[in-house]
């Protein structure tokens, strides 16, 4: 992988963690007013990580190269990320249904932000003087 290609890759993950920050901010504000019934949090994360590493997957494949490594490895990187998190909090990574749900939908959303590839540019008629 090349460097900028890499870079291209941490950014992509910084966004996709910035997005999940502000859906799990705003799923748990829905959750506590009432919104969103109490039992559903762990899906609603769930699908919100997937989507938000999707996007985060499409900004690197933008602007880096288009291929499903990217997206893939953006993923991952997000993935190592959550893995820092729990460890820091908890003290231990774990295990359980709930959280390789979650790794395995984040993996997933870059896989498929790699699998779209990169929007094809139309060619542009040059006009003779």
């Amino acid at each position: 992988m090349r460097k900028s290609n890499l870079l291209h890759v941490l950014f992509g993950a910084a966004l996709a963690l910035g997005l999940s920050l502000l859906l799990v901010l705003g799923l748990s504000a829905l959750i506590w007013s009432g919104t969103l019934p109490a039992n559903t949090p762990t899906l609603s994360l769930t699908i919100a990580m997937g989507l938000c590493t999707f996007i985060g997957g499409r900004f690197a494949i933008r602007k880096g190269s288009a291929s499903m490594v990217t997206g893939f490895t953006t993923g991952g990187v997000l993935v190592c990320v959550m893995a820092l998190i729990c460890l820091g909090v908890s003290g231990s990574v774990p295990f359980h249904g709930r959280f390789l749900a979650t790794v395995m939908m984040v993996l997933a959303g870059g896989a498929f932000s790699g699998l779209l590839g990169r929007n094809k540019k139309k060619k542009q008629k040059q006009k003779k003087k």
